[in-house]
Order: structure tokens, then sequence, then C-alpha cells
């Protein structure tokens, strides 16, 4: 009974002295869990070797078995542990017998429920009712450090350690791809160690997952889950607490994951994504073991369904569709038959896949291909031996050989082989063409669905060898396709609830399609799954689509980007454009950030050292020409604080004419920069250098706001920053009071209403010019204020947003380098903006179509007498806060920007010039990366360093100049780092009177480090043998090489018998190093 396990418990627990609280030598929070505390205090004795005796828990031995025998288990804590015989864990913990229940398997890893890891842990708490299960990692894990490297090299584990270990190592690799895109620094050790972190997080979520009993007990706060990293080096286990998402995966594991007819519709380009993903779970191994229970059948009978997708694939029994999407009961409407062909009406195929896009509203359809069909290897034979007698075939068979009959047919005639194999190939891939070819010919549903932009229908290939499929996307003559015959054709679905629209042809409908979705499918490779380069074209359809299987390029993109069509591609799918511009959504943002965009590009046209009007002209055009050459869909254009420092100072010595001549060149840079594809060698900056040069361009910012805060005229301006600054610091003396106490006033009512990256009053960047504008008006002394306002400096504003290119006192040279500096932070700033928001809604981008939109803007601007513009941030975050849908809202954004400066453009003449000040310094704080330099504090003081000179030079000197600086004593540091780095493992054991050696070298082996290696490694005394292991090595240069040799050269000469072995060469560098006649040589 449930009484008397608890008395078993307690009497237990006062035999064992568990009754007795551990006093700990650290100060730990009040709340934390006594078992928790016990750990800590056993893992602190074990530290110190400082470990209890039995005698000191007052039993013998002895004693303890036996009550443990006769009483039963009463562990305080679970531990789910690795298997690495490094890592004992009663001893870490100091822990007698009965103090700990625990779970150990290599990578402690808890993948499914069938390993039996969770099923031990469910025990442990429904039985033994231990309070706490703790999952430990530790350093140096071989199965997460090889869960990385495979990650690395885009390896599926199965095919690197085969089934089993593979298994292992496969349950790592989603913690392992999340350290290889968010690890603070890129080197494999610090990745590694940051992935071992998330393993432990990764167990535990796993944990409450798949079991109900655990998620139970841990409502009812029965039960906490803690993790822990056990270091092997030190002995000391840090303690990482719970997951710090804990509270939402409990919300998850509570709902019912499986999709129903309560649920919408998936648009084609999430559901294709969905496949994608879960088919790159299935190759690594690392898929959702599904748990089908009561409630999830009750749930599909009771709601109905709603497939994510609809598939026509093989009958081969070695393609399990619902495994190689690793898919949930209710996501794929399946119809299969040999071959994935389609026949006649009568057959059923057709009429089933009309059921599930017609009444099922599935907005995907897949017509899957495999390779080694058989079914298309005997219509092959049968093409081929046509002319010769053989056995009757079935008339059902008959039947289906006719049906894939034009394909083999197509595929004989186009193939450049006569090898049997070869032909069946492209014969398959056709398949797949042609049975969507005979979906859009035989079906008005299916037909008008894809004309409606409702339905797409994809190819794709599945592998049996690897189990990839490769995504083809949609037919490359979709077009030509839906236009055939349309006007004869009855467009209607069983439920009559798709309309055709005659305004809009159907050929450019399914181009847009086909363009924006293609890409959307390229991008994702979450394991390096990329199709064949080397595949041919069938030359029957041509290539205005781009080949078959081959993955869309951004060239293809921008080829036809300006192709005319009535529907376009939103977050929600695809939508008709009227729909798109009625979109509340899409108002609201545009209208919300034009409001917040007027003032600040007032501030940043004068933080610039011109107009406002050039500021607020930047704003229009760059943003209009954003909106409709583009590709995010959120991403804001226009005058940025990154650019402001710099265009400052070429202002100072050029004059302010100069702006649109250096934004017309730098347009020019950034086409170079998209053509040659520079902005990939761009991103490779180290984040501490681009977050220096924020720092130092918000202090340029910030401390050029001295004389408006003032309300100072200093006379005299340098060319150099801080030369200005001092300027400002010399006539503080004349002060203006009253131009003080607004900025005083004004800058801290600003933070408070900013304090938010997106506020939800669009009116919040409207204070500070709807108070002081009436006050502002009074300028001149109508009631004694002495208060400098915009007109005080610039006169009535009057909204010239087209100025005339006026020459300047720069010669083309003078402008080329700053023009090339503006260019780089460009570039930088706008596809950084443009990710940012990607990320935040999951919608890719072209990169290449964005650099598009940045250079007509650049261009634009320039011939319009503006500035360069630059993607900005914080308006970027805004538009997607707002529910942004389509690049419309950017467009809408520009225009209302026009409407509101051509309106009120004068009111604007008397804003305070310190209410400006106030607005530029908070903007300044706002884009001070505080939270990252504190982490860097905390972390890696050697990048915050970096960082702070970084922002010292850029103010010092020039914002260009420090980050060029920062990005070259970044290469120094790192080469630096490279150089220390212990790569070199030497090892030897007795060989007779000699010794073997063992080298293993990790990492490159380049002129950075070759020299480091040759001092380690020459000297090998009395050497019988020398084993060099370059498993580990990926890359080695010609130095590397060279010095390598030289190494192996001076053991041989001074030991004539030593034999020199080289081994685990990679096959990247064996075409390299078989040109060096001493490793010829080598055995």
């Amino acid at each position: 009974s449930s009484f008397a396990m608890d008395s078993v418990i307690q009497r237990v627990k006062s035999f064992t002295g568990q009754q007795q609280d551990d006093v700990l030598p650290i100060e730990v929070p009040a709340n934390t869990h006594k078992s928790i505390r016990k750990l800590m205090a056993g893992n602190d004795r074990y530290v110190r070797n400082a470990s209890q005796t039995v005698q000191e828990k007052q039993l013998n031995e002895h004693q303890l078995r036996r009550r443990l025998s006769t009483l039963g288990q009463a562990p305080w804590a679970i531990m789910v542990s690795c298997s690495d015989s490094r890592c004992p864990v009663e001893r870490v913990f100091d822990a007698s017998p009965g103090d700990l229940f625990v779970v150990r398997v290599a990578g402690n890893i808890c993948g499914s429920p069938i390993g039996g890891v969770i099923g031990s842990a469910e025990y442990g708490v429904e039985h033994l009712k231990s309070p706490v299960i703790m999952v430990l990692g530790h350093t140096k894990c071989g199965a997460v450090s090889a869960a990385v490297r495979c990650s690395k090299d885009c390896i599926a584990p199965g095919d690197h350690f085969g089934r089993n270990l593979g298994a292992v190592v496969g349950h790592i690799r989603t913690p392992a791809l999340e350290a290889l895109e968010t690890s603070e620094r890129p080197s494999t050790p610090e990745q590694i160690e940051h992935a071992i972190q998330l393993n432990v997080y990764h167990s535990m979520e796993q944990i409450l997952r798949w079991s109900t009993v655990i998620q139970e007990t841990v409502r009812q706060g029965e039960l906490e889950i803690h993790g822990g990293i056990y270091d092997i080096t030190t002995g000391k286990v840090t303690f990482l607490g719970q997951h710090p998402r804990q509270r939402e995966l409990l919300d998850i594991a509570r709902s019912v994951t499986v999709r129903t007819g309560a649920d919408a519709p998936m648009p084609a380009p999430e559901a294709l994504l969905r496949l994608q993903k879960g088919n790159s779970r299935y190759v690594i191994g690392d898929v959702d073991h599904k748990i089908v229970d009561t409630k999830v059948r009750h749930a599909l009978v009771q709601k109905g369904q709603r497939p994510l997708a609809a598939m026509l694939g093989c009958a081969d029994s070695r393609i399990p569709i619902d495994y190689v999407f690793d898919t949930n009961p209710g996501d794929l409407f399946v119809v299969r038959n040999a071959g994935s062909t389609c026949g006649a009406i009568a057959g059923g195929i057709i009429g089933s896949l009309e059921y599930g896009v017609g009444h099922l509203k599935t907005q995907l359809l897949v017509v899957l291909g495999h390779t080694q069909c058989g079914a298309v290897a005997a219509a092959m034979e049968a093409h081929l031996t046509s002319d010769k007698k053989g056995e009757e075939v079935p008339e059902g068979l008959r039947c289906l050989l006719e049906r894939l009959h034009p394909p083999v047919k197509m595929a004989v005639e186009q193939s450049d082989s006569t090898a049997m194999g070869d032909r069946v190939s492209l014969a398959i891939e056709l398949n797949v063409w042609h049975t969507i070819e005979q979906l859009l010919e035989s079906s008005t549903v299916l037909h008008g669905a894809v004309t409606q932009g409702i339905l797409q229908i994809h190819g794709a290939i599945y592998d049996l060898q690897t189990g990839r499929v490769r995504f083809m996307g949609e037919h490359p003559k979709l077009k030509q396709l839906v236009h055939k015959d349309i006007d004869s054709m009855d467009i209607t679905t069983p439920d009559g609830d798709w309309k055709r629209d005659t305004t809009c042809g159907s050929q450019s409908t399914a181009a847009s399609s086909k363009r924006t979705h293609s890409k959307q499918v390229a991008a994702f490779d979450p394991v390096g799954i990329v199709p064949d380069p080397g595949q041919k074209t069938p030359a029957a359809w041509g290539n205005d689509g781009g080949a078959p299987g081959q993955k869309k390029s951004d060239a293809d993109d921008d080829g036809k980007c300006f192709e005319l069509s009535w529907y376009v591609q939103t977050k929600h799918g695809r939508q008709h454009l009227k729909d798109v511009i009625l979109d509340q959504n899409n108002w609201i943002a545009g209208v919300t950030v034009a409001l917040v965009s007027v003032p600040l590009s007032i501030s940043l046209g004068i933080a610039s050292g011109t107009t406002p009007i050039r500021g607020v002209a930047t704003a229009i055009f760059g943003g209009l020409c954003a909106g409709i050459f583009g590709s995010s869909d959120y991403n804001i254009v226009g005058p940025a604080g990154a650019l402001s420092g710099m265009l400052m100072s070429y202002v100072v010595q050029y004059g302010e004419d100069v702006l649109p001549w250096l934004s017309l060149i730098s347009a020019v840079i950034c086409a170079l920069c998209a053509l040659l594809r520079l902005d990939t060698y761009m991103l490779l900056m180290p984040k501490s250098v681009f977050e220096g040069f924020t720092v130092g361009v918000a202090l340029i910012i910030g401390l050029n706001q001295i004389n408006f805060a003032c309300g100072l005229m200093p006379g005299k301006k340098h060319a150099l920053f801080v030369m200005n600054i001092v300027e400002s610091i010399k006539t503080l003396g004349e002060t203006r009071p009253t131009s003080l106490i607004v900025f005083a006033l004004q800058a801290p009512a600003l933070w408070f209403l900013m304090r938010t990256e997106a506020p939800e009053d669009p009116l919040d960047g409207y204070f500070a010019c709807g108070v002081d504008s009436p006050w502002g008006a009074l300028d001149g002394g109508h009631l004694g204020f002495d208060l400098l306002t915009l007109k005080s400096k610039y006169g009535v504003l009057e909204p010239e947003i087209v100025q005339p290119l006026r020459p300047c006192d720069a010669t083309f040279l003078d402008m080329l380098i700053p023009s090339f500096s503006i260019a780089i932070v460009a570039v930088l700033e706008t596809l950084i903006s443009a990710k940012i928001a990607s990320d935040r809604v999951d919608r890719e981008f072209s990169e290449l179509g964005e650099l598009r939109g940045l250079v007509i803007s650049h261009a634009v601007c320039g011939f319009t007498g503006a500035m360069p513009p630059t993607g900005v941030f914080v308006r970027t975050s805004l538009n997607t806060s707002l529910g942004a849908t389509h690049r419309f809202s950017q467009t809408l954004n520009a225009i209302v920007v026009a409407l509101i400066t051509l309106a009120l453009m004068p009111i604007f003449s008397y804003l305070p010039q310190a209410t400006i000040a106030a607005i530029l310094v908070v903007a300044a704080v706002r884009m001070t990366p505080f939270s990252y330099l504190k982490k860097l504090w905390a972390q890696d003081k050697g990048a915050l360093a970096l960082c702070l000179v970084t922002a010292l030079i850029c103010v010092g000197e020039d914002p260009v100049i420090g980050l060029a600086a920062g990005m070259v004593m970044a290469l120094l540091a790192g080469a630096k780092t490279q150089l220390s780095a212990p790569f070199v493992d030497i090892k030897s054991k007795p060989s007779g009177d000699k010794k073997a050696y063992h080298i293993a070298i990790q990492g490159a082996v380049t002129y950075v480090n070759a020299e480091t290696f040759l001092e380690r490694a020459r000297k090998l005394e009395n050497a019988s043998e020398i084993s060099v292991d370059l498993s580990g090595v990926r890359q080695m240069d010609h130095d590397g090489i060279t010095f390598l040799g030289k190494v192996a050269d001076g053991w041989v000469r001074s030991e004539p018998d030593c034999r020199v072995w080289i081994k685990g060469v990679h096959s990247k560098i064996y075409p390299s190093l078989s040109k060096f006649s001493w490793f010829e040589k080598a055995e």
C-alpha cells in the first residue's frame, strides 16, 4: 500500500542518515531543493577529497547493504548520465548505496521512450518517489564531439558509424546543429562545449515530452528536473538548474499535436518546409517516435482530418512514406500505385487526389518517385525489347507499362549514356514531371486550384540508398501547362468555392509561384543536402524554369523578378495583390513605421551633417525602392545611425553636396559586390568588431548632440570628430539654459516611451514634436525664451524632397574610398537587418534580391539629391512586430512619409534643436549593445577588448578605419590563437629497446601554425616507428605540407631504421599531399 511504501522510505532514510541536511560551504538560493543541496555538498566533498566514510553516516557497509536489501530502496535523486567511464556518478556526488537511482547511456540521450531511459526514470518517479531528476553531461564527451563534427562536415551519422552507434550520435544531432548556429566563437572546441550544454537541455526536453507521468508530477510540484555538467578535469559539477523553457514545454506536452479538421489549411511553403525538415530528421536518424494514444485517435475521429500535404507515391515496400517524412497521423493524404503514375480517371488516383485538394483543402501535392524503381525499369526493358517476342504480359500490367512509356521513351532519346542504369535514372525523373502533366490535363479541380494559386504541385525523388528526398520544385513548364486549353476548361471544385479570375493570366501566376517557392525550397538545407549540380536538363522541356533537380540560384530568381503577376507570395502563402493591399496588418505596419520614421529621419539627416529634408527624402526614396525591388517582406531601408557618423565627417571635409555623389558611387560598388558575391565575405566579420563599430557610431551620434542640447553655436568645424567635440567643450560657457532644460526633460521621457523595441502606441515617436513645436513657434523671444529651433539654423523647412545634383569640392578619387566604406556598411546593415527579420518570422529572403533593392535605392537617392540609405534595425523590428505580411507595407511606409512631409514639413521648422538632440541621444543609447558587452565581460574579455578598441578608433579617427582596424586585429588574434592551440598530441610506448610514437593532429595545418608543429614534433628520441594520424585534419596549405615533410625527413635522417606511417588522410587533402615526394616515400 501507499502508506506502507512511505513507511519503508522513511525507515531507509533514517538508517542511511539522509534525514540530516548537508552543510554546504557555498551559498545557494534558499529555495534550492533539498536533493540538489545534497548533490552540491557531495560534489564539493569529492572535489576537496573530503568524501564521507560509511562510519561517518553511522552505519557500516554491511549494515547498510542488509537494510537496503530488507527494506528496499528510496533514492533521493534520479541521475541520467553518460556511460563514460571517467564519470563515476556515485563517487562524483559522494553518494552511498541507496542514494541515487542511476540511468546511464552514451551521450546521456533520451531520444525516445523505446530505449528504456525514460521508462527507467518513470519507475524512479512513480514507484520510488524520487523528488529530483538530474541530467548530467560532461566535458570532452565523445558522443557530442562526434555529433558536432558530423554536423559540421554534413555527414549522416549512420553512414559514418553504422546503424546502432549512428543512432546514438543522431539523437545528439539537433543540439549539435543548434550549437554550430549559435556559438559565439566558431572554433570546434567551443562549439562542442556549447553542444554539451544544449544536449543536456535537449534530454530534459525529451523527458518532459515523452513521459506523461513525469509531466504531471512536475506540474503538481512533486518533481524537479535539473541539468548539470561534470568537468572531468577538475571534478566539479556545474549545476544548470531547471530547463529555462520548462513552463512552455509543459504547455506543449499538454496539447495534442496532431492535425485535425479544426485546423486551418497549411500554406504550401510551410507544408513543404515541414516535409523537408522531417526528411532531414529521418536521414540522420533523429526521428520523432510517434505515440498514438487514445486521445490522439479520439481527436482524429471527432474532428476529422486536415492533412498538410497530399502525396502520390510508388507502391514499393521500401518507401514507408510516413517514416520518410517523419509525420504524424493526420499529416499526409497518401495515394500510392506502382510507378507513382497517373492513368485513366476511372482508376481512382485522380479522384482520390481531387478529394484531398477539394474537400480536405490540402494546398500542397507532392509526386514522389524513387531511385531503382522496378516499374520504370520494367517499362524501360519493355521499350528496348519491344521488337522481340517474349512472354505475354497480363492486361493490368500492360496498361501500367503503357502509362510509363512516354517518359521512358523520352529518357532513351535524351540520355547521353547507353547504360541501363543511367537511362532508368533519367526516366524516373521524367516520369515525375509526366505524372504532374497528366494530373493537370486530366483534372479540372487540380488545374483550377493551381491556376488560382491555391495549390502547388511539386516533384521529388526518394533515394533508397541514403533516405534523402530531393525536392525538385514545380514543373519547369508549369505556366504553359496551366495556360493550355484554359478557356475550354470548367474550373470548379466539389465545394464550389474556387472562382476563376479572368483578369489574371494564369501563365504569369504560375511563373510567380514557381519563382517564389523554388527559392524557399533551395534555402532550407539543414544537413547539407544539395541537388546534384551535374543533373541533365531534359531537352523536351527546355530550361526556362531551371533544370529539374537543380537548386535554384539567386541569379535565376533575379532573371524573372519583373514578370507581371497578380498573385504575390506572403507569409500566409500565395495571395492576390488586391487582398495584400486591403490587408489591415500591412496598413497598420506601414503607417506606424512612417510615423516613427519622420522625426527619426529629420534627426538622422541633421546627425549626418546635412539638412532635415535630405534625411526625410532618403526615407522616402530608399524605402520606396526597397519595397518595390527588394526581396525581404519586412526590411525597412532609409537613413541610419550606422552611416550618420561617417557621413558627418565627409560633409565637414567636402560639404553636404557630396552626399548624393557618394550615394551614386556606392550604388555602383554595391552592384559589384552583388555580382562578385563579396557580401559572403563581408558577413564573416566577427560580431565583436561589428558591435565595436556600432558602439563607436553610437558615441559619435551622442557626443555630436552637445551643441543642440546646450544651444551652442561653435564657429569652427574640423574634419576630425574629436576636435569638433573639443570646440563644443570650449563654448560650454555659452550654454542656453532653456535648451538644456528642454533636453534634460525630454531625453528621459523619450527613453521611457521608447523603452520597448516596438512601441505599441504609434504616436509615441511624436511626443517630443507635439510638446515642443508650439513653444518652438514662439522662437524669437515672444515669451522671453532663448530656444534655438531648426528654423534658427535651416530657415523654414520646405518640402523639397527632390533636389538637383550640385557640384561639390571633392574629386572622384576623393569620393572613391568613402563610397567604398559606405557600401560596406550599407550591405552589412541591410543584410543583417533582413536576416533578423527573416529569423523572427521564419520566412526566407534572397540576399541578391535584397542587394538589388539596395543598389537601386542608392542610385535613386543619389539622383534625387538625397543621401545613402541602408537597412535599419529598429524600424524593421517594428514592421515585423506589427504583423506586416508583404513588401507593400514598406512601400506604404514611404508613401505616408512623403505625404506627411508635403503637408507638415514647415511645422517641423519650429522643432527645438534640443528635442532633436534628445531623440538622437536616446537613439544612440538604444543602439549600444549593452547586453552583448555584459556577456563579453563575463565570457570573453579578449573579445570585449577588441570591441572597445574598435569603438575608440571609430571615435578618435574614423568609423571606417576603426572597422578595418578591428577586422585586422581579429585576424591577428585568430592567427595567434591557432598558433598556440594544442593541435598536436604526441604519445609514446616502449617498442623493444626503442619507442613507438603516435602523433595525432587536429584542425588545420597551415602557414600560421606550421612552425609550431615543427618545433613540437622535430625531436623524437630513439624512435623505431612513428605513426602520424591526419584523420582530424581537413585543411593543409603548401607551407603546412612542406613543414610536415621536413619533420618526416628529419625523423628518418636521425633514425635510419625508423618507419614513418601516415594514416587517416582525408579525401580533401589527399590530392595536395600526393604531389609531394616525401609523402610517396611514407607508408
